[in-house]
């Protein structure tokens, strides 16, 4: 999963919509987007970001301690 911060230019790059991407599937453009579906779409990429920076301390951490000990 990319960095939140970066959806939108990878989206422009791509040529679909942050909602197309975070999906992993192209969405009809004459299809209404429900907004729920695209608020669970952007919270659960956020999520993943938070998890993994989280992760990645906890790993620096553990690493730091281990080199100290």
């Amino acid at each position: 999963m990319p960095n939140v911060v970066l959806l939108i230019p990878i989206a422009d790059i791509l040529d679909v919509t942050v909602t197309e991407l975070l999906r992993g599937e192209k969405i009809d453009t004459q299809k209404n987007i429900d907004t729920k579906e695209v608020e669970e779409l952007v919270v659960g990429s956020l999520d993943m970001a938070v998890r993994n920076s989280i992760h990645q301390h906890r790993k620096n951490w553990i690493l730091a301690y281990l080199l100290c000990f």
